[in-house]
């Protein structure tokens, strides 16, 4: 008599929701450092996008450090996206005042790091870098307009 072997076909999840709470920290702790190292280096190179594209990938770095040492799931891809996603931070916010600025980057970085910390939980890589390919491309398209 052959045997039925039932498999369960639910989505595999890798990380457990507490772990987001790491992100949202993560995420305000990386958009205060991005604020404070764009400013830094604006005064060194006296421009500003050049200052911003720096500091993005100085707190991408450091973004990708942090999460391997919190033992968060894909943390490269998850910095890569927002790396990507956030490119030219610093055009965006230009003209606004430096708390305003200081706000925006808080809340786009942590936005950012929430969202791309829950989209690769899944254990399935396929399935996660399409939804990224997806979201950084409408987020890069959004910003364009």
């Amino acid at each position: 008599m052959a045997k039925i072997i039932e498999t369960s076909t639910q989505r595999q999840i890798a990380v457990p929701v507490g772990s987001l709470w790491q992100s949202v920290i993560l995420g305000v702790l990386v958009g205060l450092l991005f604020w404070v190292l764009s400013a830094a280096i604006k005064s060194w190179v006296n421009a500003e996008n050049t200052a911003g594209d720096i500091a993005t990938v100085l707190v991408a770095t450091v973004g990708t450090m942090m999460m391997v040492k919190l033992s968060m799931v894909r943390p490269l891809v998850v910095a890569v996206a927002t790396a990507i996603s956030l490119w030219g931070l610093v055009s965006w916010t230009s003209g606004l005042g430096w708390v305003e600025i200081m706000v925006w980057d808080v809340i786009l970085y942590t936005l950012a790091y929430v969202l791309f910390s829950w989209l690769v939980r899944n254990k399935q890589f396929t399935p996660i870098a399409f939804a990224i390919v997806i979201v950084v491309v409408t987020i890069r398209i959004i910003a364009s307009l």
